[in-house]
């Protein structure tokens, strides 16, 4: 038998390493965003296409094969540590097929799961079709598949949260943030190591002007970016975090806290590229010399812009790594989002678990000045269950009656259920049938409860109880 410590650190191991595969799913994908970005936006509308654009056009296919092919292989690992994750902290064993089998056709992960493969795949056969051909791929194309991609990837983690977090506005505003993240994060990484480092080379009598053509055209992009992403991080801190406090206490507020401050630096380093940096580098290249000029005074006034050029190489690289520790800090965020209730209820989550009985699972808890009580019958798993919900107001101790309660069900960490559905309650007990299909899986189940109440505000407990066969 596996002894309680070394499941708990299993599950450590297998949780880590299922957010360092997520976390390089979102380099990959934001890397080819940053190349498709680069090459759709910051090079249109050059009419003089440069031996820069070319080569960068021959290069960006190859890289683009590498970010899908990572992806798709990320996708099937990272399925496969979820699936690890919950048999391990259900029975003990390593691994399920049966699990396996369970979370692909009969969870919610598994339809955005599906979804993210088939559209990469989609990305790859495209990305053949236009080598095979030998033609120039159409970006606008690819970029509509990897913002897809990057909703679907999204989803994949909102629906691991309790039900009452899934507003449409905090989903939309979750892909956005993701989005934006991944433009600026993407277009650094692909200008500071794929095309600054081949400019020296390709263009060493014009590269200087090569490259504040490309800043004058970038930066724009980025403080569109930086905008959108300031914007959206703070409605979806405001949603998910209900005080500052918070932001020390639970892990999604640290995780939360650390991502803000990575933004916050490069915000610092962007700004100081385009307001320091950049007129620097277009006044140097404005003043050098001709090459027919005197050797001294163009050596002097080129070593000034190469010092320049390299400092704005570093910069971009140190932005890139900023980003990416960004972009683990929202993975993380993802993984612990699901233990912080929203701060539009009262309810608080509480891990406790229930004593099953071979007639139901019930228990009691508080949530504001009402005490709720739930009885799950007949708390088995693959047959109909009916959940009984009675309300009490501890004030005036009598029964509450005619109140609007939604209930949802989910498995922890397998993100398998039932989606929200309204509760009958026309005398003092409040009921629900769930079909044969919903419990489907022996662990831990949550059981959320949201009761919207015309005298006060709306109020949500979630319920803890372990289901098994009999």
């Amino acid at each position: 038998m596996v002894s309680a410590s070394n499941t708990l650190s299993t599950l450590d191991l297998v949780g880590t390493l299922a957010i360092a595969w997520q976390w390089l799913i979102s380099l990959a994908l934001a890397f080819w965003i940053g190349i498709l970005v680069i090459e759709s936006i910051v090079f249109k509308g050059d009419k003089q296409p440069s031996a820069l654009l070319a080569r960068s056009r021959k290069q960006a296919q190859p890289l683009q094969w590498i970010c899908l092919s990572v992806m798709i292989v990320a996708e099937v690992i990272v399925l496969i540590l979820r699936t690890a994750q919950s048999t391990q902290s259900q029975n003990g064993n390593p691994f399920d097929l049966v699990a396996l089998g369970q979370i692909l056709f009969q969870s919610s992960y598994s339809f955005l799961w599906f979804a993210q493969v088939i559209l990469i795949l989609g990305s790859l056969g495209l990305l053949w079709w236009f080598t095979n051909r030998q033609k120039r791929p159409v970006t606008i194309a690819l970029l509509i598949l990897a913002g897809l991609i990057s909703i679907a990837y999204v989803l994949s983690g909102d629906v691991a949260l309790p039900p009452m977090q899934l507003r449409m506005y905090a989903i939309i505003l979750d892909c956005i943030s993701f989005i934006a993240l991944s433009v600026w994060f993407g277009a650094l990484a692909y200008l500071g190591y794929v095309l600054l480092p081949m400019l020296p080379v390709i263009e060493p009598d014009r590269g200087a002007a090569t490259l504040t053509i490309l800043l004058r055209r970038f930066y724009p992009l980025v403080l569109v970016d930086i905008c959108i992403l300031i914007v959206s991080e703070f409605y979806l801190t405001m949603i998910n975090l209900g005080n500052v406090q918070q932001f020390i206490t639970e892990a999604y507020g640290r995780a939360l806290l650390v991502k803000w401050l990575f933004i916050l630096i490069m915000i610092i380093f962007s700004a100081y590229v385009l307001y320091v940096l950049r007129p620097k580098l277009i006044r140097q290249a404005a003043s050098l010399p001709p090459t027919n000029a005197e050797v001294p005074e163009r050596q002097v006034r080129q070593s000034a812009l190469d010092r320049t050029t390299r400092s704005f190489r570093q910069l971009l690289s140190i932005q890139s790594w900023l980003g990416a520790a960004a972009l683990l800090c929202a993975a993380l965020a993802t993984f612990f989002v699901s233990s912080i209730v929203s701060p539009f209820t009262n309810g608080t989550y509480n891990d406790q678990v229930v004593t099953l009985s071979n007639v139901s699972t019930t228990q009691t808890k508080q949530v504001g000045n009402l005490s709720v009580m739930l009885t799950v019958t007949p708390g088995e798993i693959s047959v109909s269950n009916t959940v009984s919900v009675r309300i009490t107001d501890t004030r005036s101790r009598k029964l509450v009656m005619n109140e609007h309660v939604v209930i949802s069900a989910n498995m922890e960490g397998m993100h398998m259920g039932s989606g929200p559905q309204t509760m009958t309650g026309d005398t003092s007990t409040y009921v629900a049938t769930f079909a044969n299909t919903t419990f489907s899986m022996t662990g831990y189940w949550d059981i959320a409860l949201t009761i919207q109440s015309p005298r006060q505000v709306q109020d949500t407990v979630i319920f803890t109880v372990w289901l098994s066969t009999t």
